[in-house]
């Protein structure tokens, strides 16, 4: 499985990049995949294809960049690398 750096941004969140396997995670601890009814494999397939991938959380809409596809530089923003942690 590719682990590729992805921007993750969504309404009244901080902006994140992570790898993918961190954003599975993080998607995996907050029950995510149901709540948009879509699943790791396919929004991986659409990160490695088109690569970007946008959908519905429960404060809004969120936005995820395959970085590497688009062969954008990662950031040394401390902002920005902090872990993403599940809401409760």
């Amino acid at each position: 499985m590719n682990d590729f750096n992805v921007m993750y941004a969504a309404d009244e969140e901080t902006p994140r990049q992570m790898r993918m396997s961190e954003l599975v995670d993080f998607f995996n601890s907050n029950g995510m995949w149901s709540l948009f009814r879509c699943n790791v494999a396919v929004v991986r397939a659409i990160l490695e294809g088109r690569g970007w991938y946008t959908g519905v959380n429960d404060t809004g809409e969120f936005l995820i960049i395959n970085m590497d596809k688009f062969h954008l530089p990662a950031t040394s923003d401390p902002v920005l690398m902090q872990p993403i942690t599940p809401r409760r």
